[in-house]
């Protein structure tokens, strides 16, 4: 039995699927699912049954798959711990967050976990949150910042902090002169959203058709083209928090009677055996982003 073989398996567990899991473990389909199959007729069970559609793990292969995750995680214990030792235990430690988050985020945290842990080496990773998630999946990454909701059983989710948003305006737009709007003035605005936060629009839509409430919008590629439209007056956008920064020609108006806010949890495998790290720098994050509100 190999260490490779119980990746295998636990790759067709969490994804359900045999295409998935090969992607995921860079085997071609047919290795992998001989080599499960082998594993198999080595134990004379069954720890999956296939069908067209679905993957389904039979009852003794539910807990099989728990112990293979005791087996894989004390396996790469040791092999951290070896490592540690080689490198006179400096702990290697990459973490993601996706695009709008990243540039505002990650140099606050960064030097605060050299200063408190200098035996952590950090690298940092700015993605779309999808191919983080991915990542994290194929052990490419160790912790992932992402915003919820998030739907994934297979990763562990710590919140971290909330972040608010904010009406982005140009100073030639007349609602600049105001301190707070309200969602109805902001909504009589043209909104402008990142592709990437289609699920910060499609909350506001149902906020909206709560309050009986119509509103126009358009869609940006990235933040510095809506940062450019919002100041030349084509539009006004949601920012948040940690994103309003001060630039010349943009005012950020506090919505008043509703919260516009989003969850930013860090997340890991659930199989991932850096339990402390992520814990250190759950606990570092909370601490440093309630420091700054």
């Amino acid at each position: 039995m190999k260490m490779r073989t119980l990746e295998y398996v636990i790759a067709l567990y969490e994804t359900g699927s045999f295409k998935e899991a090969s992607e995921r473990c860079f085997v071609s389909q047919p290795a992998l699912s001989m080599q499960i199959k082998n594993l198999e007729e080595w134990y004379g069970v069954k720890i999956f049954e296939r069908t067209k559609k679905k993957v389904y793990t039979t009852e003794i292969g539910e807990k099989i798959v728990g112990q293979i995750y005791i087996i894989l995680n004390a396996h790469n214990s040791l092999d951290r711990l070896i490592r540690n030792y080689l490198n006179n235990d400096k702990i290697p430690i990459s973490i993601g967050a996706f695009s709008t988050l990243y540039p505002y985020l990650m140099p606050k945290i960064i030097s605060i976990i050299k200063k408190n842990y200098p035996n952590f080496e950090i690298s940092v990773i700015d993605n779309n949150s999808d191919k983080l998630i991915d990542m994290l999946y194929k052990d490419q990454i160790d912790f992932v910042f992402l915003a919820e909701p998030i739907e994934d059983i297979n990763l562990h989710i710590e919140r971290v902090f909330k972040e608010r948003f904010y009406l982005s305006a140009s100073v030639d737009n007349p609602i600049s002169q105001k301190k707070t709007v309200t969602l109805k003035e902001l909504l009589q605005e043209k909104l402008i959203f990142l592709d990437s936060e289609m699920g910060l629009k499609g909350w506001i839509l149902e906020t909206c058709k709560s309050n009986n409430i119509d509103f126009s919008f358009i869609k940006g590629s990235s933040l510095l083209t809506i940062r450019e439209m919002v100041r030349i007056n084509e539009g006004v956008t949601l920012v948040p928090e940690l994103a309003c920064v001060n630039i010349e020609g943009l005012v950020y108006l506090t919505i008043e009677d509703i919260d516009f806010y989003r969850n930013i949890c860090l997340a890991r495998k659930k199989s991932n055996v850096s339990r402390e790290e992520y814990l250190t720098i759950v606990k570092l994050v909370k601490e440093k982003i309630n420091l700054e509100k």
